[in-house]
C-alpha cells in the first residue's frame, strides 16, 4: 500500500516545466486543503491542548517525537520555545530517531529502532504528568509509534499527528 504521503500529486508532476508564478501559486492552492483538513479536527486538538496545559501546571513535561524531517520540525520547535516563550528546555524536549547527529544529516535508519526510543523516554523517567507528542507524516513510524505505546503504558498523555488519517497512531490502538 502505498502511503498518502508517498504518493505523487498528479498537479505536481511537471512542476520542472512551470514557471517559478505557476509554482508558487500551485502551493498555495495546494495548501488551501490544510483548512478543510483541521477544521473538523478542532475539537480534538482544543482538548489536547487542555490536557497538556493541565499536566504542564503540576510540573509536567511534554516530549515531541519524530524521524527524518518530523523530527527535525519538532526539535526546531522545542529549541525555539526558550528564547521565544522563556520555557524552561528542560521541560519541553525533542527527541529525533538517530539524536543530535539526524538534525544535520539523513539518518533515516533509525527510524525503525523500536527500543531506543522507550530507553530514552524511560531515561527521562516518563510518568502520568507528562505528554508525549509523536509527530510521524506517514502515521506508521516505528520510532514513533513505539514510543507512543511506551508513553501510554507509563500513564503519559499520548498525542499523535499524522497527515494521514487511516493510521495506527490516530485510528488504531497503542496498547
Amino acid at each position: 500500500m502505498v502511503k498518502k504521503t508517498e504518493e505523487r500529486n498528479p498537479r505536481s508532476l511537471k512542476l520542472d516545466e512551470m514557471t517559478s508564478q505557476e509554482i508558487v501559486s500551485l502551493m498555495l492552492e495546494e495548501d488551501q486543503h490544510l483548512s478543510s483538513c483541521i477544521m473538523p479536527n478542532i475539537p480534538k486538538i482544543a482538548k489536547a491542548i487542555d490536557e497538556i496545559v493541565t499536566r504542564w501546571e503540576e510540573g509536567g513535561r511534554v516530549f515531541v517525537i519524530g524521524a527524518g524531517t518530523s523530527g527535525r520540525l519538532g526539535m526546531l520547535d522545542a529549541v525555539e520555545l526558550g528564547p521565544t516563550f522563556s520555557v524552561e528546555s528542560d521541560r519541553w524536549l525533542a527527541i529525533v530517531a538517530g539524536g543530535n547527529e539526524a538534525m544535520w544529516k539523513p539518518l533515516e535508519e533509525n527510524e525503525d529502532d523500536e527500543m531506543i526510543i522507550q530507553t530514552e523516554l524511560k531515561t527521562h523517567g516518563i510518568s502520568k504528568q507528562d505528554t508525549v507528542i509523536g509527530i510521524t507524516a506517514s502515521g506508521s513510524t516505528p520510532f514513533v509509534v513505539s514510543g507512543l505505546k511506551y508513553a501510554k503504558r507509563m500513564g503519559a498523555l499520548t498525542i499523535a499527528i499524522s497527515n494521514n488519517a487511516e493510521t495506527i497512531v490516530l485510528s488504531g490502538p497503542l496498547a
